[in-house]
Formats: structure tokens, sequence, C-alpha cells
């Protein structure tokens, strides 16, 4: 299924918007040579799938901003700029007592029914951590996104940086969630899958490449492409 997200920037100083990419070390990508070839995450369908799925949200300034906590949910917020005459927008708005939000910089536009979710990059890979996840309708939502942190403790402070990675937008269908248990035939019907896998999964793995790489993670993108028909 594909997601078609439009976006408009609030202000030409907001960077453009890119998809995400798996992220790895140069130790890894010489790993990759070696023979026999070792398990390394970009050889695990699932990893890499995680890894390039969603939208890079980054710090929309060209300047840094640092949200210095007061302590009982209040917040000082410094730039190393004049903010407001130079680029004339809000960013970073204490909303609310404890939380504060800053702004993506983007309006987004999804097709009916589909929204985004907002959320940390994942493996670790934010730049700065704490951005809470929610849920945005952007099918309508006609404002541009906003990210929301908690309020830091006194004396602490989050420190933004020009393009710092700060979250992901995941587009994904609202719907509810109905949770069952499998039917008896649908129970015998999974074991059947089951061991079709098994099976094709076991050595010496005829239905394999033996210049595939990972031989923990060959027979699950090996057969994901099958049923998939990649």
């Amino acid at each position: 299924m594909d997601f078609n997200v439009k976006y408009f920037k609030v202000n030409k100083i907001v960077p453009e918007l890119s998809l995400l990419s798996p992220k790895l070390t140069q130790e890894q990508i010489k790993k990759a040579k070696d023979r026999p070839q070792p398990a390394l995450p970009q050889h695990c369908t699932p990893w890499v799938y995680a890894e390039s799925f969603g939208i890079v949200i980054k710090f929309c300034l060209p300047v840094i901003a640092k949200v210095i906590g007061l302590g009982q949910g209040k917040i000082r917020i410094e730039y190393d700029s004049s903010f407001d005459d130079i680029f004339g927008f809000k960013v970073i708005d204490h909303f609310a007592p404890g939380h504060f939000g800053v702004s993506t910089g983007y309006r987004f536009k999804t097709e009916n029914e589909i929204g985004v979710l907002l959320k940390p990059l994942p493996n670790n890979r934010s730049d700065l951590d704490g951005v809470l996840e929610g849920f945005i309708e952007t099918w309508w939502f006609p404002k541009p996104l906003f990210l929301v942190y908690k309020a830091p403790e006194k004396n602490q402070e989050l420190v933004f940086n020009p393009g710092a990675k700060l979250a992901i937008a995941i587009p994904m269908l609202k719907g509810k969630i109905k949770l069952g248990e499998l039917s008896l035939d649908e129970k015998l019907s999974l074991v059947e899958d089951q061991d079709r896998y098994i099976s094709f999964s076991s050595p010496p793995h005829d239905n394999l490449s033996q210049s595939s790489p990972g031989v923990i993670a060959r027979p699950y993108s090996a057969y994901s492409r099958l049923i998939n028909k990649v």
C-alpha cells in the first residue's frame, strides 16, 4: 500500500523533508564483504523496513534554540539570534504547564482517514530525546504540525540544533483494533503456513542463494520476497 503525503512549508527557511533510510556504520558496510558473511543489521528485513519507513522531521530553524527548565513546569526559551525579527513565526510554544510544542514548519495533507503518527526515530536515532508520540488526523487538520515535549526540570535544558533529527512522521490508517482468537480452521491454516516456511528455510536451503547474506536473516528475507512477489 502506498501513502500519498503532501506538504507545505510555512517559511522558506524550513528544510526540505526526506524519507527515512537505514543508518549503517562503516564497520557494518565493510563486514558485508566478508566470506562467509556474518549476520548484519542490513541483512535483516524487519530491521531494514523499520529503518526505511517514515518521514524525517528536523528542527526547522537555522539557529540554536534552548529550552531551560525553571521548575514547576515553567520554561525559558533562548535563541542564539534575533529570532522574531528574522523569521517572523513562532516555533517553540509553551502551550501548557509542564509541556511545550515545537513547530515542524510543515502543513501535511493526506487522503481521507490516513493520518500521521509522530514518534522518535527508530533504534535511538533521534538527535534529541523526549518527543512525545501522537497521531494527527492530517486529512483535515489545517495547521502546521508540532511536536510535544515535557518541560525540563529546573536548571536542566533541551538544546535544539539546526537540522537536528527530532522525529519521524509515519502515515497510517486510522481505525480500531478488533482483538480475537483464531478459529480452529484458522489455526490449522497457520500451522500449514508454518510448515511451508520451515520446509523452505531448512537446510540445504535449496530455495535460497548461498551467496545471500546473513544465515539468520536469509530465510525470512527470501520468503518475504516470494510471498510479496518483490
